[in-house]
């Protein structure tokens, strides 16, 4: 009797599809995201970084607040939200010295920290503190 190799194909894609899932980021796209934030900083804008973990549920919980203030804030040019995934980019959860997700950083325009929370944060609140932080 023949075997079918169907099942065998599709474990086999499953286990492709979940490593590159869990697969850090590249080194290019770590320094991608540095440049991205030195240059809004260079642009003296205020930054808002969500540092976060796609197993985190809170961090799943605040996704839909976070895409609210990059809505509300995507053409200013004052502001600039950047989402990071700490367990792809370990060198910038790193610097920024993350313990735990979801973890907000609020830059001014001169690149010091002037806000950190750790914790869920609503829309509203994530505006107050862009717009309060660096007053």
């Amino acid at each position: 009797m023949k075997k079918s190799l169907a099942p065998i194909v599709i474990i086999l894609i499953v286990i492709s599809v979940v490593f590159f899932a869990i697969m850090p980021s590249t080194p290019q796209a770590t320094k991608k995201l540095q440049e991205e934030i030195s240059e809004a900083v260079a642009d003296g804008k205020t930054v808002f970084l969500q540092l976060s973990s796609t197993g985190c549920v809170t961090c799943r919980k605040m996704k839909p607040e976070v895409e609210k203030a990059l809505a509300e804030f995507e053409n200013s040019n004052r502001y600039k939200i950047i989402n990071i995934d700490v367990n792809s980019h370990k060198a910038i959860a790193s610097h920024f010295a993350i313990t735990g997700v979801p973890t907000q950083v609020i830059l001014s325009g001169e690149g010091k920290e002037v806000f950190r929370n750790m914790g869920y944060m609503s829309f509203d609140n994530i505006k107050y503190a862009m717009t309060t932080a660096t007053k």
